[in-house]
Protein backbone atom coordinates (compact mmCIF):
# COMPACT_ATOMS: atom_id res chain seq x y z
CA UNK A 1 0.00 0.00 0.00
CA UNK A 2 1.17 3.53 -0.79
CA UNK A 3 1.17 6.19 1.91
CA UNK A 4 1.13 9.49 0.05
CA UNK A 5 1.07 13.11 1.15
CA UNK A 6 -0.30 15.85 -1.06
CA UNK A 7 -0.20 19.62 -1.35
CA UNK A 8 -0.19 21.96 0.38
CA UNK A 9 2.99 20.82 2.10
CA UNK A 10 3.65 23.86 4.28
CA UNK A 11 4.20 21.72 7.36
CA UNK A 12 7.10 19.67 5.99
CA UNK A 13 9.94 21.93 7.16
CA UNK A 14 8.18 22.83 10.38
CA UNK A 15 7.66 19.21 11.40
CA UNK A 16 10.73 17.66 9.76
CA UNK A 17 12.04 15.96 12.92
CA UNK A 18 8.61 14.52 13.67
CA UNK A 19 8.17 13.39 10.07
CA UNK A 20 11.53 11.61 10.15
CA UNK A 21 10.42 9.83 13.33
CA UNK A 22 7.00 8.85 11.95
CA UNK A 23 8.13 7.69 8.52
CA UNK A 24 11.52 6.22 9.32
CA UNK A 25 13.10 8.37 6.60
CA UNK A 26 15.95 10.83 6.88
CA UNK A 27 15.37 14.52 6.09
CA UNK A 28 17.12 14.27 2.71
CA UNK A 29 14.77 11.51 1.52
CA UNK A 30 11.71 13.40 2.70
CA UNK A 31 12.76 16.55 0.87
CA UNK A 32 13.21 14.64 -2.39
CA UNK A 33 9.89 12.80 -2.03
CA UNK A 34 7.72 15.65 -0.78
CA UNK A 35 7.76 18.57 -3.17
CA UNK A 36 5.50 21.61 -3.38
CA UNK A 37 2.39 21.20 -5.55
CA UNK A 38 2.92 17.46 -5.97
CA UNK A 39 1.77 14.25 -4.33
CA UNK A 40 4.67 12.45 -2.72
CA UNK A 41 5.16 8.91 -1.45
CA UNK A 42 6.54 8.70 2.08
CA UNK A 43 6.32 4.92 2.49
CA UNK A 44 5.12 1.78 0.74
CA UNK A 45 3.91 -0.82 3.24
CA UNK A 46 2.68 -4.35 2.66
CA UNK A 47 0.36 -4.39 5.68
CA UNK A 48 -2.72 -2.15 5.18
CA UNK A 49 -3.06 -1.68 8.94
CA UNK A 50 0.44 -0.24 9.14
CA UNK A 51 -0.24 2.00 6.16
CA UNK A 52 -3.47 3.41 7.62
CA UNK A 53 -1.83 3.88 11.03
CA UNK A 54 0.99 5.92 9.51
CA UNK A 55 -1.44 7.97 7.39
CA UNK A 56 -3.52 8.72 10.49
CA UNK A 57 -0.47 10.00 12.35
CA UNK A 58 0.45 12.23 9.42
CA UNK A 59 -3.11 13.57 9.26
CA UNK A 60 -2.98 14.39 12.96
CA UNK A 61 0.00 16.62 12.19
CA UNK A 62 -1.84 18.63 9.55
CA UNK A 63 -0.80 16.82 6.38
CA UNK A 64 -3.10 15.60 3.59
CA UNK A 65 -2.12 11.95 3.88
CA UNK A 66 -3.96 9.09 2.17
CA UNK A 67 -3.47 5.38 1.60
CA UNK A 68 -3.56 4.25 -2.04
CA UNK A 69 -3.82 0.78 -3.49
CA UNK A 70 -1.42 0.59 -6.48
CA UNK A 71 -4.04 -1.47 -8.32
CA UNK A 72 -6.04 1.76 -8.76
CA UNK A 73 -3.60 2.67 -11.54
CA UNK A 74 -5.03 -0.08 -13.77
CA UNK A 75 -8.50 -0.56 -12.33
CA UNK A 76 -10.61 -1.32 -15.46
CA UNK A 77 -13.61 0.43 -13.89
CA UNK A 78 -11.71 3.73 -14.11
CA UNK A 79 -11.95 4.04 -17.85
CA UNK A 80 -10.95 7.10 -19.82
CA UNK A 81 -13.37 8.80 -22.19
CA UNK A 82 -12.58 11.53 -24.70
CA UNK A 83 -14.26 14.87 -24.09
CA UNK A 84 -15.54 16.21 -27.39
CA UNK A 85 -17.23 19.38 -26.09
CA UNK A 86 -17.76 21.17 -22.80
CA UNK A 87 -20.29 23.61 -21.43
CA UNK A 88 -19.41 25.47 -18.23
CA UNK A 89 -22.63 26.70 -16.68
CA UNK A 90 -23.09 28.70 -13.52
CA UNK A 91 -23.72 25.54 -11.48
CA UNK A 92 -23.32 22.57 -13.83
CA UNK A 93 -20.69 21.13 -16.11
CA UNK A 94 -22.01 19.51 -19.27
CA UNK A 95 -19.35 17.14 -20.54
CA UNK A 96 -19.92 15.87 -24.07
CA UNK A 97 -18.37 12.43 -24.64
CA UNK A 98 -18.41 10.10 -27.62
CA UNK A 99 -20.56 7.71 -25.60
CA UNK A 100 -22.99 10.25 -24.15
CA UNK A 101 -23.21 13.31 -21.94
CA UNK A 102 -22.34 13.84 -18.29
CA UNK A 103 -24.18 16.59 -16.41
CA UNK A 104 -22.43 17.21 -13.12
CA UNK A 105 -22.37 20.01 -10.55
CA UNK A 106 -19.13 21.97 -10.33
CA UNK A 107 -18.58 20.59 -6.85
CA UNK A 108 -18.31 17.04 -8.18
CA UNK A 109 -14.99 17.83 -9.86
CA UNK A 110 -12.21 16.85 -7.44
CA UNK A 111 -9.06 17.25 -9.50
CA UNK A 112 -7.60 18.11 -12.90
CA UNK A 113 -4.41 16.32 -13.94
CA UNK A 114 -2.58 18.22 -16.66
CA UNK A 115 0.23 16.62 -18.63
CA UNK A 116 1.18 15.09 -21.93
CA UNK A 117 0.91 11.65 -23.47
CA UNK A 118 3.93 10.10 -25.14
CA UNK A 119 2.57 8.01 -28.01
CA UNK A 120 4.82 5.54 -29.80
CA UNK A 121 8.00 3.70 -28.87
CA UNK A 122 8.59 6.06 -25.97
CA UNK A 123 5.65 4.50 -24.13
CA UNK A 124 6.21 0.79 -24.79
CA UNK A 125 6.04 0.01 -21.09
CA UNK A 126 3.63 -2.91 -20.71
CA UNK A 127 5.63 -5.55 -18.94
CA UNK A 128 7.57 -3.48 -16.45
CA UNK A 129 10.51 -2.59 -18.69
CA UNK A 130 11.31 1.10 -18.47
CA UNK A 131 13.60 1.93 -21.35
CA UNK A 132 15.46 5.21 -21.66
CA UNK A 133 12.94 6.34 -24.27
CA UNK A 134 10.24 6.45 -21.61
CA UNK A 135 12.17 9.18 -19.85
CA UNK A 136 13.11 11.09 -23.01
CA UNK A 137 13.63 14.81 -22.43
CA UNK A 138 13.68 17.03 -25.51
CA UNK A 139 17.15 18.26 -26.35
CA UNK A 140 18.08 21.81 -27.16
CA UNK A 141 17.89 20.94 -30.85
CA UNK A 142 14.41 19.46 -30.63
CA UNK A 143 11.73 20.90 -32.87
CA UNK A 144 8.11 21.11 -31.81
CA UNK A 145 5.65 20.51 -34.61
CA UNK A 146 1.94 21.38 -34.82
CA UNK A 147 -0.41 19.00 -33.04
CA UNK A 148 2.08 18.12 -30.33
CA UNK A 149 4.62 16.06 -32.28
CA UNK A 150 8.16 16.61 -31.09
CA UNK A 151 11.11 15.56 -33.20
CA UNK A 152 14.79 15.39 -32.27
CA UNK A 153 17.97 13.70 -33.37
CA UNK A 154 17.03 10.78 -31.12
CA UNK A 155 13.86 9.98 -33.05
CA UNK A 156 10.32 11.25 -32.87
CA UNK A 157 7.12 10.62 -30.96
CA UNK A 158 3.73 12.17 -30.48
CA UNK A 159 3.49 14.35 -27.38
CA UNK A 160 -0.19 15.14 -26.93
CA UNK A 161 -1.23 17.75 -24.37
CA UNK A 162 -4.09 16.45 -22.22
CA UNK A 163 -6.06 17.26 -19.09
CA UNK A 164 -7.89 14.56 -17.11
CA UNK A 165 -11.01 15.51 -15.16
CA UNK A 166 -11.65 13.40 -12.04
CA UNK A 167 -15.01 13.42 -10.25
CA UNK A 168 -16.12 12.54 -6.74
CA UNK A 169 -18.84 10.01 -7.58
CA UNK A 170 -17.99 9.13 -11.18
CA UNK A 171 -15.12 6.74 -11.90
CA UNK A 172 -15.02 7.58 -15.59
CA UNK A 173 -12.09 9.91 -16.30
CA UNK A 174 -12.99 12.64 -18.79
CA UNK A 175 -9.94 13.46 -20.93
CA UNK A 176 -9.46 16.62 -22.93
CA UNK A 177 -6.75 16.52 -25.58
CA UNK A 178 -5.87 19.13 -28.15
CA UNK A 179 -6.31 16.74 -31.08
CA UNK A 180 -9.95 15.85 -30.56
CA UNK A 181 -11.54 18.46 -28.26
CA UNK A 182 -13.82 21.02 -29.91
CA UNK A 183 -12.50 24.28 -28.49
CA UNK A 184 -15.30 26.22 -30.19
CA UNK A 185 -17.60 24.81 -27.49
CA UNK A 186 -15.77 27.03 -24.98
CA UNK A 187 -15.54 30.09 -27.20
CA UNK A 188 -12.25 29.79 -29.07
CA UNK A 189 -11.11 28.46 -32.43
CA UNK A 190 -7.47 28.08 -31.36
CA UNK A 191 -6.47 24.41 -30.97
CA UNK A 192 -3.24 24.62 -29.00
CA UNK A 193 -1.66 24.13 -25.60
CA UNK A 194 -2.37 27.70 -24.53
CA UNK A 195 -6.10 27.22 -25.15
CA UNK A 196 -6.07 24.00 -23.15
CA UNK A 197 -4.28 25.63 -20.22
CA UNK A 198 -6.66 28.59 -20.27
CA UNK A 199 -9.63 26.20 -20.16
CA UNK A 200 -8.05 24.15 -17.36
CA UNK A 201 -7.47 27.26 -15.26
CA UNK A 202 -11.05 28.38 -15.86
CA UNK A 203 -12.40 24.99 -14.80
CA UNK A 204 -10.20 24.86 -11.71
CA UNK A 205 -11.32 28.30 -10.60
CA UNK A 206 -15.02 27.61 -11.14
CA UNK A 207 -14.88 24.27 -9.29
CA UNK A 208 -12.36 25.29 -6.63
CA UNK A 209 -9.96 22.42 -7.32
CA UNK A 210 -6.23 22.20 -7.79
CA UNK A 211 -4.53 21.39 -11.07
CA UNK A 212 -1.83 18.73 -10.81
CA UNK A 213 1.05 19.44 -13.18
CA UNK A 214 3.62 17.25 -11.44
CA UNK A 215 3.55 14.16 -13.68
CA UNK A 216 7.26 14.50 -14.46
CA UNK A 217 8.56 15.14 -10.93
CA UNK A 218 6.20 13.58 -8.40
CA UNK A 219 7.56 10.58 -6.51
CA UNK A 220 4.11 9.04 -6.95
CA UNK A 221 5.04 8.35 -10.56
CA UNK A 222 7.68 5.86 -9.41
CA UNK A 223 4.92 3.78 -7.79
CA UNK A 224 2.84 3.29 -10.93
CA UNK A 225 2.89 -0.48 -11.48
CA UNK A 226 3.53 -1.93 -14.91
CA UNK A 227 0.33 -2.15 -16.91
CA UNK A 228 -1.04 -5.71 -16.64
CA UNK A 229 -1.57 -7.59 -19.87
CA UNK A 230 -5.36 -8.06 -20.06
CA UNK A 231 -6.88 -11.50 -20.55
CA UNK A 232 -9.37 -10.85 -23.29
CA UNK A 233 -11.22 -12.84 -25.88
CA UNK A 234 -11.43 -11.81 -29.52
CA UNK A 235 -14.90 -10.38 -28.86
CA UNK A 236 -13.49 -8.01 -26.26
CA UNK A 237 -10.76 -6.53 -28.43
CA UNK A 238 -11.63 -2.91 -29.08
CA UNK A 239 -11.37 -1.35 -32.54
CA UNK A 240 -8.82 1.25 -33.47
CA UNK A 241 -9.70 4.75 -32.33
CA UNK A 242 -9.56 5.85 -35.95
CA UNK A 243 -7.24 8.76 -35.12
CA UNK A 244 -3.84 9.07 -36.71
CA UNK A 245 -1.13 8.02 -34.30
CA UNK A 246 -3.59 6.59 -31.76
CA UNK A 247 -3.11 2.90 -30.97
CA UNK A 248 -5.82 0.26 -30.96
CA UNK A 249 -6.94 -0.66 -27.45
CA UNK A 250 -8.45 -3.56 -25.58
CA UNK A 251 -11.10 -3.62 -22.90
CA UNK A 252 -10.14 -5.93 -20.00
CA UNK A 253 -12.82 -7.61 -17.96
CA UNK A 254 -13.45 -6.04 -14.54
CA UNK A 255 -12.41 -9.22 -12.74
CA UNK A 256 -8.93 -9.10 -14.25
CA UNK A 257 -7.59 -6.25 -12.08
CA UNK A 258 -9.45 -5.94 -8.80
CA UNK A 259 -8.75 -2.87 -6.70
CA UNK A 260 -9.46 -4.64 -3.44
CA UNK A 261 -11.86 -1.93 -2.31
CA UNK A 262 -15.34 -0.80 -3.19
CA UNK A 263 -15.50 2.30 -5.39
CA UNK A 264 -18.25 4.42 -6.93
CA UNK A 265 -19.79 2.87 -10.02
CA UNK A 266 -19.33 4.63 -13.33
CA UNK A 267 -22.31 5.68 -15.41
CA UNK A 268 -20.21 5.83 -18.58
CA UNK A 269 -18.91 2.76 -20.35
CA UNK A 270 -16.44 3.49 -23.11
CA UNK A 271 -16.37 1.23 -26.17
CA UNK A 272 -13.50 3.21 -27.63
CA UNK A 273 -10.77 4.82 -25.64
CA UNK A 274 -8.67 7.93 -26.27
CA UNK A 275 -4.90 7.75 -26.81
CA UNK A 276 -3.00 6.23 -23.92
CA UNK A 277 0.38 6.58 -22.25
CA UNK A 278 0.85 3.79 -19.68
CA UNK A 279 2.84 5.90 -17.23
CA UNK A 280 0.71 9.04 -17.39
CA UNK A 281 -2.56 7.08 -17.30
CA UNK A 282 -1.57 5.24 -14.13
CA UNK A 283 -0.26 8.41 -12.52
CA UNK A 284 -3.45 10.32 -13.34
CA UNK A 285 -5.65 7.62 -11.78
CA UNK A 286 -3.59 7.59 -8.58
CA UNK A 287 -3.70 11.38 -8.26
CA UNK A 288 -7.43 11.42 -8.92
CA UNK A 289 -8.01 8.80 -6.23
CA UNK A 290 -5.73 10.63 -3.78
CA UNK A 291 -7.66 13.87 -4.23
CA UNK A 292 -10.97 12.00 -3.91
CA UNK A 293 -9.87 10.38 -0.63
CA UNK A 294 -8.41 13.64 0.71
CA UNK A 295 -11.70 15.45 0.07
CA UNK A 296 -13.66 12.70 1.81
CA UNK A 297 -11.34 12.85 4.83
CA UNK A 298 -11.69 16.63 5.00
CA UNK A 299 -15.48 16.29 5.03
CA UNK A 300 -15.35 13.71 7.83
CA UNK A 301 -12.99 15.83 9.92
CA UNK A 302 -14.95 18.99 9.22
CA UNK A 303 -11.99 20.65 7.49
Amino acid sequence: MIVAVGPPLDAVEQHMDLLCHLTGLVAYDLKTRLRPDAWGVVRTLADPKDAFALAHKLQENGLRAVVLDPAVAWDPARRTASVRALEIGTEMLVVGLREGTLRLPHGSLVSIVRGELRIGEATSWLGGSRGAAAYHVPTAGATELPGGREASTGGSFDAIAVADLHFADELCIARLDIKTFDFSSVGTDERNVESLDELVNRLAESAGVRVDRASRRSSLLSQVPAMPLPRVSAALVGPSSGLEGYPATTTPRPADSPTGSEAPSSSVRTSRRPPADPRFDGYSRLVGEAERLARALAVVSGG
